[in-house]
């Protein structure tokens, strides 16, 4: 009689990367998506995109041979990318000549509004170069920080 081994193990892409995978990319079509009006189609990218990359990596992830340490290592390169894209996004606005900024605010209950313009400052963005260190920092310390349950 052949006696298998326990499975105490799942092996495949976990669904902690498939969602991270998917959340990226979809978190990029928000931000970075077309700057010009799709139309119908619109909806159709906006949520068929994610969808269909959430069955792909459903289908074929768990096919793949990967184990818990694979689905680590995955893991920290997703967020060790998104560091360094980070850190080139803030190098960026730091060092552009150039950055938008109102010429007229108000302020409201929740902090202050734009009402007027946004008009070209010389220099680069101080403040949005400062938040996105810290959220590398963020990237930088999940890509390298030991897991938590183990």
């Amino acid at each position: 009689m052949l006696v298998s081994a326990p499975d105490d193990h799942t092996y495949g892409l976990s669904a902690a990367n498939r969602n991270l995978i998917v959340g990226m990319a979809t978190f990029c079509l928000l931000v970075f998506g077309p700057i010009v009006s799709l139309g119908k189609v619109w909806p159709l990218a906006m949520f068929g995109i994610p969808i269909a990359l959430w069955l792909i990596f459903k289908y074929w992830g768990s096919k793949w041979d990967l184990d818990d340490v694979d689905n680590d290592r995955i893991n920290r390169a997703i967020f060790g990318a998104a560091a360094g894209a980070l850190l080139v996004g803030a190098s960026l606005e730091y060092t552009s000549k150039y950055h938008l900024e109102c010429d007229q605010s108000v302020q409201t209950r929740d902090g202050r509004e734009c009402v007027g313009e946004e008009v070209p400052v010389k220099g680069g963005d101080v403040e949005a170069a400062f938040l996105l260190v810290v959220l590398a920092g963020f990237a930088f310390w999940r890509a390298t920080c030991r897991p938590l349950d183990g």
